[in-house]
């Protein structure tokens, strides 16, 4: 395991361990919900709440096509999903990170996640084709505007 995908494993690691530690005590039940541990803020517009602190893609995720480098990142996704976590923020600009990220997740994981991504274009053009692009990538589909939906599974 390269430094990069360690540091990301590590720090996922004492994020769970901590909820654990938080739900000791606490009905088995009540325990394995660990969204009740995680600080939670609200999206004004849509009153959707999210764990404040989410999972970046910058670095860890600009990885290439090779299984052993990939595998580190799927033991990250499965950890963070098993911690109640949601919001993952990539970008255009981070390499390889969105698609690395879309073939990584699972259906399962895309449906509970909440993925920001960014646009990088100068004014207005371009902005519409590069967020579709990145839909793409992520396995999303565009649904214009300022959102995005999962894209059912091929039949």
């Amino acid at each position: 395991m390269d430094r990069r995908s360690f540091i990301a494993l590590s720090g996922l690691t004492a994020m769970a361990a901590g909820a654990g530690a938080q739900n000791a005590g606490r009905p088995a039940a009540a325990a394995g919900n660990s969204t009740q541990s995680l600080l939670l803020r609200r999206i004004p517009s849509s009153g959707e709440s999210l764990p404040a602190i989410g999972l970046g893609t910058s670095g860890p995720f600009e990885v290439g096509v090779d299984d052993s480098a990939r595998a580190p990142l799927r033991e990250v996704l499965r950890e963070f999903f098993d911690a109640g976590a949601s919001l993952i923020d990539t970008s255009p600009m981070y390499s390889s990170a969105e698609a690395v990220l879309g073939d990584l997740l699972k259906p399962a994981q895309q449906e509970k996640a909440f993925i920001a991504t960014k646009v990088w274009t100068p004014g207005s053009g371009g902005a519409a084709e590069q967020a579709s692009q990145a839909c793409i990538a992520l396995n999303l589909r565009w649904t214009g505007e300022d959102s995005a939906s999962r894209r059912p599974a091929p039949a």
